[in-house]
């Protein structure tokens, strides 16, 4: 689930945005593509494919959900995810002649409503030490700084100014070994093509 909404859902989104996105640039405007990634990409130090997978079948399905989960190597693998297709976008469309930048982008630590259908006892303590929280954490606006940077600057608005970069604090952050594995993210691409069934060539 957690593969799904993080990374196949943007995949999709993303491949049936394209064509607009292509025909407006084409028509002169500055599209871009901006994805909402986290740092927690950096605490893996390669991508498991044993989480991209299809189960077709009841025993398949059986066999998957026996796989240990942890809730946040899982969060961290879909955000590892986010960049690589990021990545491998602003790859294929520099090869088209396009000049779309896609970037990802880490908002910081921010209070939000993303915990309210965890299990009720993490949503106790969370709520003990909410007023805590607001002392290091950001507000939700103060999060979307970065989105917002990334999105509307003057200075991003072509790949030439940057594409395929993971801003954190409105600036371009070192990628990790992992999040430079091309052969990864080519991989991830095909892969999610096949999943999701969304095949823009690029």
């Amino acid at each position: 689930m957690t593969m799904a909404s993080n990374h196949f859902g943007h995949f999709l989104l993303v491949q049936l945005l394209l064509p607009a996105l292509r025909e407006a640039e084409l028509n002169g405007q500055q599209p871009r593509v901006v994805v909402v990634g986290s740092n927690m990409c950096y605490l893996h130090d390669r991508f498991d494919f044993g989480d991209v997978v299809v189960a077709k079948t009841d025993a398949e399905k059986h066999e998957y959900l026996k796989r240990p989960y942890t809730l946040f190597r899982t969060y961290g693998q879909s955000k590892l995810a986010n960049f690589y297709f990021t990545a491998e976008l602003a790859r294929r469309l520099r090869k088209t002649g396009s000049n779309i930048p896609a970037n990802v982008i880490h908002p910081g630590e921010v209070m939000t409503e993303v915990m309210r259908d965890m299990n009720p006892l993490l949503l106790k303590f969370y709520a003990i030490i909410s007023f805590i929280c607001f002392l290091f954490l950001k507000s939700a606006r103060q999060g979307s700084f970065c989105t917002v940077h990334v999105a509307t600057s003057s200075r991003l608005a072509t790949a030439e100014d940057s594409s395929g970069q993971y801003f954190v604090r409105l600036s371009p952050a070192p990628l990790s070994k992992a999040c430079r594995d091309e052969a990864a993210a080519v991989r991830l691409w095909s892969l999610s093509e096949r999943i999701t069934g969304a095949e823009y060539p690029l």
